[in-house]
């Protein structure tokens, strides 16, 4: 996975669709981000369902294989696969 961590793209309140292996949180606060993918298993524990939304702390990096990400506050870098 670090390699991966190599390519990055900046992702705005807007959202981004790609292939990513984790994102890290820019903003100096906590914020919610939506993220969805086909290994993403919703609140119905149907795989790729729904997205979820989780709340992160200001510069916390999620290790997570999706391929939607959206921040609900403050830019995002998103790791691409």
């Amino acid at each position: 996975m670090a390699e991966a961590y190599k390519k990055a793209k900046l992702i705005t309140t807007a959202g981004s669709d790609s292939g990513f292996v984790g994102f890290q949180s820019l903003h100096t606060t906590s914020q919610n981000v939506t993220i969805s993918g086909p290994f993403i298993y919703g609140i119905t524990g149907a795989c790729g369902a729904q997205p979820i939304t989780i709340n992160v702390n200001a510069g916390q990096i999620i290790p997570v294989n999706c391929t939607s990400i959206t921040p609900a506050s403050a830019n995002v870098l998103g790791f691409l696969a």
